[in-house]
């Protein structure tokens, strides 16, 4: 009956954080409920709660890759760069057999936490990982980069993204805070 939010944290500090949405309808309030650090050696980019109390998300690729041009060259490439992890209380971090994409970006999961749909974003794709399976079960081409992923009101997935990598590249290069595409 209560509503909680995990959000990647890519501020101050590399984490998971949880909180809860308190409240009666006409005054609510978000209260913190703790965190989960993030292991160093690799970058995230989405979570999607799962009913267990734990989480799954997009590991975008290996954190190395992102302090360097010929590191970020390589993300930006279409190649493989990353997985899909799970953190559950019970058995901490795990890396996702067979989910290996190219830039996981977005993550959403179904509500028994069987099936995941994950963005692969320079792959221009959305795939659906069975976790019982241990494997990518379907997938759909799209002609854009796809970003997040976020369920509708009639539980049909909404994603957006951008025409190609050149406008990213164009964009990185130039430092820009806030990018004209």
């Amino acid at each position: 009956g209560r509503v909680r939010i995990v959000v990647v944290n890519h501020g101050t500090r590399s984490t998971i954080e949880r909180f809860r949405l308190d409240g009666d309808g006409a005054q609510e309030s978000l209260v913190w409920e703790g965190c989960v650090a993030v292991p160093g050696d690799i970058e995230l980019n989405d979570v999607a709660a799962l009913p267990d109390g734990g989480f799954a998300a997009t590991v975008m690729g290996e954190a190395r890759h992102f302090d360097n041009p010929a590191g970020r060259e390589f993300l930006l490439s279409g190649e493989i760069t990353g997985h899909l992890v799970t953190w559950s209380a019970a058995k901490g971090w795990e890396t996702l057999e067979g989910s290996r994409a190219a830039f996981p970006n977005g993550i959403v999961a179904s509500p028994d936490g069987r099936t995941l749909w994950f963005a692969a974003w320079t792959g221009r794709e959305v795939l659906r990982y069975d976790r019982e399976a241990g494997k990518v079960a379907g997938r759909v081409s799209l002609t854009y980069l796809p970003d997040n992923l976020s369920w509708s009101r009639e539980g049909t997935i909404l994603t957006a993204g951008i025409p190609d990598v050149a406008s990213v590249r164009e964009c990185v290069t130039k430092g820009a805070e806030v990018c004209d595409d």
